[in-house]
């Protein structure tokens, strides 16, 4: 998006602590310390350095609040890696301009957002996300909501289209990976642009965290969920319910003649430094 004086804004969820109610909640705390961990250590230095950023570590909770979610999978906590200076990408972009700007490479990927700690509270609780399930995160960024797929023992491909979110999720794979069980595997990646979905890709469970912020990629992405999702798949989207996308997410609710059924709608609050988000997420079913 471009704000007043023809910068590029991003849209700002606060990273100082966010919960979220109604038996999900997450919590971020910046500047956290993680444990040695050389070889995350030295994948940071070589996605970072050589593109100037700065970065900052987190950890994040997630807490699942189903009651009948297994025991020992109520809480989850996530150290993960977000670029700092955002300014100075944002500066790197519009210099850069033309194509860059044109095309889908705005860094929404830099940090968490509300919508993921949801999201992946969803995951968490999910009984249709076991060892097995293959998943494919659309947009995943950070990668936080496949990382909790993959912590639950899922097959799972994360998807981004730039290059540079894949490295950070994969990077937050890394630091993570010692904590894992044994269960778990690494999420594949992939390079994906969701306006020309493969046919030959297709999933259980597609997950979308905070997908539509831009009007054109409204009518794509509903067509990557009926070309990616298998017959009797679904689709779980979460969104912080903002107006650019209010008619994309009320038109969700009238594809089932296009095959996709809006089966759940689970309104989340989101309270972040004193303010507070209602995030909103959806369930979708693609007809047999």
């Amino acid at each position: 998006r471009v704000g007043g004086g023809g910068r590029v804004r991003l849209p700002r969820g606060g990273v100082e602590r966010v919960r979220v109610n109604d038996g999900v909640s997450g919590a971020i705390m910046e500047s956290a310390p993680l444990p040695d961990n050389a070889k995350a250590e030295k994948l940071r230095r070589k996605i970072a350095d050589p593109r100037g950023w700065k970065t900052k570590n987190v950890v994040v909770k997630i807490k699942g609040g189903d009651s009948d979610a297994p025991e020992g999978e109520k809480e989850l906590d996530f150290k993960m890696v977000e670029v700092a200076n955002i300014d100075d990408l944002l500066d790197q972009l519009m210099a850069k301009g033309g194509e860059d700007l044109e095309d889908d490479r705005l860094p929404y990927w830099v940090e968490v957002w509300p919508s993921a700690l949801a999201l992946s509270g969803n995951v968490l609780d999910n009984p249709l996300i076991s060892a097995g399930t293959s998943v494919l995160e659309l947009g995943c960024g950070l990668g936080l909501c496949s990382l909790t797929a993959a912590y639950k023992g899922a097959d799972v491909l994360q998807t981004d289209w730039l290059q540079e979110a894949l490295d950070m999720a994969n990077l937050a794979w890394v630091l993570n990976e010692p904590d894992m069980p044994e269960s778990a595997t690494k999420p594949q990646q992939q390079r994906l642009d969701w306006r020309h979905p493969d046919p030959n890709m297709q999933f259980d469970v597609l997950l979308a965290s905070d997908v539509a912020y831009e009007e054109r990629a409204f009518d794509p992405l509903i067509q990557a969920f009926k070309v990616l999702a298998r017959p009797g798949g679904k689709v779980y989207i979460s969104e912080p319910n903002r107006r650019v996308a209010r008619s994309w997410t009320q038109r969700l609710s009238t594809l089932a003649s296009e095959g996709l059924e809006l089966t759940s709608k689970v309104n989340k609050t989101v309270d972040s430094g004193g303010q507070k988000h209602e995030i909103t997420i959806y369930e979708l079913t693609k007809a047999m």
